[in-house]
């Protein structure tokens, strides 16, 4: 009998000591887990936050901006376009739960090399008071436009089958400010029957992330009829401007126009460009139209956008986006999307003004015949020496954490190696 209690004894030490260790491993799975995720994780992925992976739901965002976080660069701010929440509030039923028009923002830890996978959702801006970590959904971000119009010269709103919404267009540190961020975006009048877009603003706005206000917000250039109840006139493309860089004295906001669009491919023709406004620095300057200029090649600047020349020759671009990428020693570079199926070109120059000259061209993974493969954006804060990288909405992307659900589509981040 003394034999066997020994035995039991030892058996019972050694279950124990058999627990203890898959206790540790366990608490270093979760700790491995939780690094993993704070430092995010290898490309191609899916553009996370909290909120997603603590509840479940699937976030469905049209574009993506990202900029380092004035008070830590090691953390950056994200500005999505339209934002759709799908979720399965109670008993297992997947359903859209939310729809928020133009824009929100999140933020988190940024590595370079890698996909966020926890952001934080910014409440709306102006908002006070605490929040459930990781289970608020997405909040509206830049102020809802007025005044907009459809073709028809109707006011932009449900009654009329239409909604309001800025984009944002790009996203810069201030150099007016430095605690603020400096966000281009676009207005538009979009009809919900037939999809089609009415762009009827261009503007800047100035964010404070550390306390979540705006500190100015301008709409620069806008459409307007004739009379109140006439149809209003798109804005030209050369007034349709993104991509802020700060550079010498100015400001500069690059936008584009493609003319021909034949099986989803921008083909290269008259019409096709990528133009170059400027302003001045000053923050007084940026609400003024007078003051703003276009390249106009030879001819130098002008005050005429009609007299906008392409700072790339042979462009096709059906999105540009445009930031400085010093950080990883590559200057500026510009990636001009050509087609509706995922490929770029990526450009480098040491001025806006170019000359611009090609380092690289890909296709990010879209799902094939998912739908327009769309917003590929070059993000300096994730780029390294060795890779660009950029991020892109695939339609044909399924929920993260409910798989056999339909497709609704989700920004992702690639990597390409220059």
């Amino acid at each position: 009998m003394g034999g066997v209690r020994r035995g039991t004894g030892g058996a019972r030490r050694r279950v124990a000591v058999g627990l203890a260790a898959l206790l540790l491993l366990a608490v270093i799975l979760v700790l491995v887990v939780a690094k993993a995720n704070h430092e995010g994780v290898a490309p191609p992925a899916q553009v996370l936050s909290t909120f997603e992976t603590r509840t479940g739901a699937d976030v469905v965002r049209d574009c993506g901006y990202s900029q380092p976080l004035p008070a830590d660069p090691s953390a950056s701010l994200w500005i999505f376009c339209d934002t759709d929440v799908y979720s399965s509030p109670g008993g297992g039923t997947w359903r859209l739960s939310q729809i928020v028009d133009g824009s929100t923002a999140a933020e988190g830890p940024s590595t370079p090399g890698a996909v966020p996978v926890d952001l934080s959702e910014v409440p709306r801006p102006g908002t006070s008071g605490a929040t459930a970590a990781g289970l608020d959904g997405p909040a509206h971000f830049l102020p809802a436009p007025s005044g907009l119009k459809t073709a028809l010269g109707l006011d932009c709103d449900l009654a009329d089958g239409a909604y309001p919404a800025s984009w944002p267009t790009g996203v810069t540190n201030d150099a007016a400010s430095p605690s603020d961020v400096l966000i281009s975006f676009n207005n538009y009048c979009v009809s919900l029957s037939g999809g089609t877009l009415q762009p009827e603003g261009f503007g800047l706005a100035a964010y404070d992330p550390a306390t979540n206000k705006f500190a100015g917000e301008s709409t620069v250039f806008a459409s307007a009829a004739a009379y109140p109840s006439a149809p209003v006139q798109a804005l030209p493309p050369q007034e349709l401007l993104g991509s802020p860089v700060f550079s010498g004295s100015y400001l500069y906001l690059f936008g584009q126009s493609c003319s021909k669009l034949i099986m989803a491919v921008c083909i290269s023709g008259a019409g096709d460009d990528v133009y170059l406004a400027r302003v001045s620095a000053l923050s007084s300057a940026w609400s003024d139209p007078a003051r703003y200029q276009w390249f106009a090649g030879r001819s130098g600047w002008s005050a005429d956008p009609a007299n906008a020349v392409s700072v790339i020759q042979g462009a096709r671009p059906l999105g540009v986006s445009v930031a400085s990428f010093a950080s990883v020693g590559r200057g500026l570079v510009l990636v001009e999307q050509v087609n509706e199926v995922g490929q770029f070109i990526a450009y480098q120059a040491d001025r806006p003004a170019g000359p611009w000259r090609k380092l690289l061209s890909g296709t990010v993974p879209c799902t094939p015949g998912a739908g327009l493969c769309r917003a590929i954006i070059g993000h300096p804060d994730l780029s390294t020496a060795a890779n660009l990288l950029v991020s892109y909405f695939d339609p044909g992307a399924r929920p993260r954490y409910h798989p056999g659900q339909q497709p609704a589509g989700h920004v992702m981040v690639a990597s390409f190696p220059w």
